[in-house]
């Protein structure tokens, strides 16, 4: 028992040296940041980026940074950009100008746990710039029918066609025709229900009959729109002496307009921390909220803070939680004959919401040591769905320059997470990144820090001395310039012994660099060049090779470096089958959306060609040989959505894979797939916060602006939500105006504060994605 033990403890250590060996040579880096004056390309102002090193390394100077938009390099050349040291500025409006930003730099000085200073290159995480806009109404969706509405019952007007509105949400608001002054729906208005698509009015009267228009304010373009045609309301009395019928005080479904079921609920997206209103009206009912494989949350009536409160018929969730997501459903009772017990499947009519929860995308990088004396470097991003999140070595990705870190024997590039299994070189000094995208590009919603993606930085360091033939190896050390550096390396009797500097073969036996002893190197008069990472080698008669490596460090204040001009130089091919086949192309129909997922075969060799995905679509009628392209991915994508397809059309779709050299390879197309016409609403897009002036010292205007593609994804309401951004409560408050109005007041600001402030569409079948985040300061 006693042996037992001890073998037991002595197997531990041993595991507990190998892995030590390794997170000693791993050390955190900084992050590159990408810095805006402005998340939203506009017409009379440039955007100004500015690419900025984390704080804590004071010491670290950023050289020869390159810009890069969607993974291509900007060239200097390029004239819709301004190359000023660390700052790109972006002339540019057009649709290709919108894409994710990084940054690209050489980072020198840093200074390491271990007090060691090195040099690496590293990457920034993406940026999601946008353009901002604001189009017009879409007459062929404005609904010309009459709403008529009994009387002492709920009410709901849209905004029919509202325009695009970047960023979004735009703010709306409804106006009586004979009273253009006064806008309807304010904060605290109990007779007017302000939405992300349009207005309710409880309690219809007589008088609230007449026309409304809708009005769509961009804010930040300081624009307002009003819809060309207006709604008419048409009140029926109610007529005392009618005896009530079945039918009379029967539920009937107002908005949204069309029942859903549980398999198919109205999807509602929205940033974690914000505030959000799902919508029901049901007149003659007593409406009751459920929600599904959870438990229900405590629903209130009065109470303007608690967290999920009942409005009319709506229920709103404050600063929304990861946890909130899930299915919920609205449930119309009969006021008449319900005997307080109901099921909840077959209850009618209910409104079911899918509530997605979004929140910033976060990433993990991992080394560990696995017992066949290979490592587990594992890239996961979180709070993505099937986004893939990229690894990079010294800044450029892992698929193109794993080599340089050693040799896989596992490999998986195009999952989340990303996991290489590999025999890590022992020469192998420099950075490994793992960078999610942000998490907008893949969820189209808008919110706090959603537009970032992150990174998460190691720097290895491969300072491992092997006693099997070096006896003695370097040591770090610093010099001044104009100084003499040793580096001891003493070896054994060995067939051939050499030094490299950052993983090149050193030149020796130079003016200013000689071998003293059996291998020890000395630098007379140090340069600031000759900064970096030295390794003594020894290799025996058998072949077996020993490394030891030292950093030396320069030093020299009055002297300004050089920027170093970094150069990647293309591929080779080597001899081995080239041959990439794309197969198993699929397409899965949604509403007016297709999502289109491919595989592809072949060499990692081969696989490490591929530029980017081509997703090409063709419509029924058009000729046998016109195709156009739908989308385009990045070279680690294998699925992605194409959206806002026309109704009532049929496509099919084909995939072409572009190769760094430009040739392609096209697979055979699907089978014809139909879109079809949708009865009810659909989704609407984003608005956009175009922008926002200060009225008095606690109120303030947001102008926004809301685009629509088809006449089903027109706003009814839309949903405005601010709040403090220094708040350490991340508490939100909630305007809403109608869906025909493009402007909200929002109350309750502090002086000298600043505030988030974003917006939601919403019409019957759910919310949109958020607008991105306008930030606006309240002065005195």
């Amino acid at each position: 028992m006693n042996w037992t033990m001890i073998v037991l403890i002595l197997t531990l250590c041993l595991v507990r040296v190998t892995i030590s060996e390794l997170e000693s040579q791993l050390f955190d880096l900084p992050s590159l940041n990408v810095q805006t004056d402005q998340l939203y390309l506009h017409k009379k102002f440039s955007t100004n980026l500015s690419c900025e090193l984390s704080a804590g390394y004071s010491e670290a100077r950023m050289e020869s940074v390159i810009w890069i938009k969607d993974k291509e390099i900007i060239s200097q050349n390029d004239t819709e950009y301004t190359y000023n040291g660390s700052i790109l500025t972006v002339h540019g409006t057009r649709p290709h100008n919108e894409g994710e930003y990084q940054c690209l730099a050489e980072i020198n000085r840093i200074r390491l746990s271990n007090r060691q200073l090195i040099r690496t290159t590293i990457i920034s995480s993406p940026l999601k710039i946008r353009r901002a806009r604001f189009t017009k109404f879409d007459e062929t969706l404005v609904n010309h029918a009459a709403i008529t509405v009994r009387e002492n019952e709920v009410a709901r007007l849209p905004c029919a066609g509202m325009p695009d509105v970047i960023p979004s949400p735009a703010s709306i608001c409804f106006q009586r025709l004979e009273n253009e002054d006064d806008c309807l729906g304010s904060k605290n208005d109990t007779k007017y229900f302000i939405t992300d698509s349009g207005m309710q009015i409880s309690l219809v009267t007589p008088s609230d009959a007449g026309f409304y228009h809708c009005l769509v304010r961009n804010e930040y373009l300081n624009q307002t729109k009003k819809s060309p045609k207006p709604v008419l309301i048409i009140v029926t009395e109610t007529n005392s002496t009618e005896k009530a019928t079945p039918e009379l005080i029967k539920p009937v479904l107002v908005y949204p307009a069309k029942e859903t079921t549980l398999d198919k609920p109205i999807e509602l997206a929205v940033a974690e921390g914000e505030d959000v209103i799902l919508e029901c009206v049901i007149n003659m009912a007593k409406i009751v909220w459920i929600k599904h494989n959870d438990t229900t949350p405590n629903v209130t009536m009065d109470d303007n803070t608690s967290r999920f409160q009942q409005i009319w018929g709506n229920l709103k969730i404050r600063s929304v939680a990861l946890g909130d997501a899930g299915i919920y459903s609205c449930l119309g009772l009969p006021i008449v004959g319900w005997e307080g017990s109901h099921d909840h499947n077959k209850t009618r009519p209910r409104i079911d919401y899918n509530l997605v929860v979004y929140s910033p995308s976060g990433v993990r990088l991992s080394i560990t040591s696995q017992f066949d004396k290979r490592y587990l470097l594992e890239c996961l991003a979180t709070n993505l769905r099937y986004e893939i999140p990229t690894a990079y070595i010294n800044g450029t990705s892992i698929v193109h320059n794993i080599n340089e870190m050693g040799i896989p024997s596992n490999t998986n590039f195009y999952n989340n997470p990303i996991r290489v299994h590999m025999e890590v070189k022992t020469t192998f000094t420099g950075s490994i990144q793992c960078v999610s995208r942000p998490a907008m590009v893949e969820a189209e919603i808008y919110g706090y820090g959603l537009e970032r993606g992150k990174s998460m930085n190691m720097f290895v360091m491969n300072n491992l001395n092997s006693n099997d033939l070096i006896i003695k190896g370097p040591t770090n050390i610093t010099v001044p310039a104009g100084q003499t550096a040793d580096f001891p390396c003493i070896v054994t009797r060995v067939k051939a012994r050499s030094w490299m500097k950052n993983n090149r073969t050193l030149s020796l036996f130079t003016a200013r660099r000689t071998i003293i002893g059996s291998n020890s190197l000395r630098i007379s008069k140090v340069e600031l060049s000759d900064e970096g990472m030295y390794t003594c080698v020894a290799q025996s008669e058998s072949g077996q090779t020993s490394y030891s490596s030292a950093y030396l460090t320069v030093t020299d204040d009055s002297t300004t470096k050089a920027p170093v001009v970094t150069s990647t130089e293309p591929f080779l091919d080597k001899k081995k089958d080239m041959k990439i086949d794309v197969e198993d192309v699929r397409g899965f129909v949604t509403g007016t959306e297709v999502r289109i997922q491919w595989s592809v075969l072949g060499k990692m060799e081969a696989l490490t060609k591929i530029a980017r995905f081509s997703i090409e679509a063709q419509s029924f009628g058009s000729a046998e040989d016109s195709w156009i392209e739908a989308e385009s991915v990045d070279s680690h994508v294998r699925a992605t959505t194409i959206k806002s397809l026309i109704p009532d059309n049929k496509y099919k779709f084909r995939i072409k894979m572009i190769r760094d050299d430009g040739t392609h390879v096209l697979s055979l197309p699907t089978e014809w797939m139909n879109v079809e016409a949708t009865s009810g609403d659909v989704l609407p897009l984003a608005p956009k916060i175009l922008s926002v002036y200060q009225r008095s010292s606690e109120t303030a205007k947001v102008l926004f602006s809301h685009n629509v593609l088809i006449e089903n994804a027109a706003a009814k309401t839309f949903v405005i939500i601010y709040n403090e951004v220094s708040s350490d409560q991340n508490k939100s408050q909630v305007t809403q105006v109608d869906g025909s109005q493009n402007e909200a007041i929002i109350t309750g600001l502090t002086f000298d504060t600043q505030y988030s402030i974003r917006a939601i569409a919403e019409n019957s079948a759910g919310k949109s994605v958020s607008s991105g985040e306008y930030l606006f300061n309240t002065t005195r």
